[in-house]
């Protein structure tokens, strides 16, 4: 049985994906601000509101709440903030993966898989690569029998 535990710094690759689409939103307000000002503010606060409550709350939360655990060849993963879900991944039902890196996971160290079954696929993100690499060997260890 292991435990992977997910890294603080999937918090700061979720806030950095976060900043890029609301920068892009406030630019098009400040835009329209020029023309429409009274109306434009209500969006601008609402967009504030949003942008405070997951950098402070849903992010932190969900990385709290995301747990993945290795055992008895199956994969146990609990993800969810408000709506639970549990999915169990059996070792041999896996055809495939695919690891990947963007450049902001390469920068702190980090990975994902994506686990691709039949029918089937499931994203494990922002893992330290160390984790990555020992669900790869497992798979491979297992796959190769």
């Amino acid at each position: 049985m292991r435990r992977i535990i997910i890294p603080e710094t999937f918090d700061i690759v979720w806030r950095i994906r976060l900043l890029i689409p609301l920068a892009i939103l406030f630019f098009i307000c400040g835009a329209l601000f020029l023309f429409i000002a009274f109306y434009i503010i209500p969006i601008v606060i609402i967009l504030l509101i949003i942008f405070f409550f997951a950098i402070f709350y849903y992010i932190p939360a969900f990385r709290k709440k995301q747990s993945i655990l290795y055992k008895d060849n199956k994969i146990f993963i609990k993800r969810g903030v408000w709506f639970k879900k549990n999915i169990i991944i059996q070792i041999k039902a896996i055809q495939f993966y695919k690891k990947s890196i963007s450049p902001l996971e390469k920068t702190l160290n980090l990975s994902t898989i994506r686990l691709y079954m039949a029918g089937s696929q499931n994203i494990i993100s922002c893992l330290n690569k160390s984790d990555i690499l020992y669900l790869c060997s497992i798979i491979d260890k297992y796959n190769s029998i």
